[in-house]
């Protein structure tokens, strides 16, 4: 897969997650949502960067050490939903 059959996600564009999402460790938070930081072509496969980003509360996820994580998701995981 090359980052070319991805080209209508960018950075920035706001993604779906086809499954909800909860980071290991958090609160009772499930992230539907996310935030495209980068797209990595590395074989054998194309990994999505997202960051968790909460729709209702327009905020992105922070980790207990008040970093936006950024989380990897494979192509097939997500949905386009709209560019910033």
């Amino acid at each position: 897969m090359t980052h070319k059959e991805y080209a209508p996600m960018k950075d920035g564009d706001i993604v779906r997650l086809k499954q909800p999402f909860k980071p290991a460790g958090s609160d009772s938070k499930i992230y539907c949502y996310g935030i495209i930081a980068g797209i990595v072509n590395d074989s054998p496969e194309t990994q999505i960067l997202i960051r968790l980003y909460d729709f209702e509360m327009a905020n992105v996820y922070r980790d207990c050490y008040d970093a936006e994580a950024i989380y990897s998701f494979r192509p097939e995981e997500i949905e386009c939903c709209i560019s910033l």
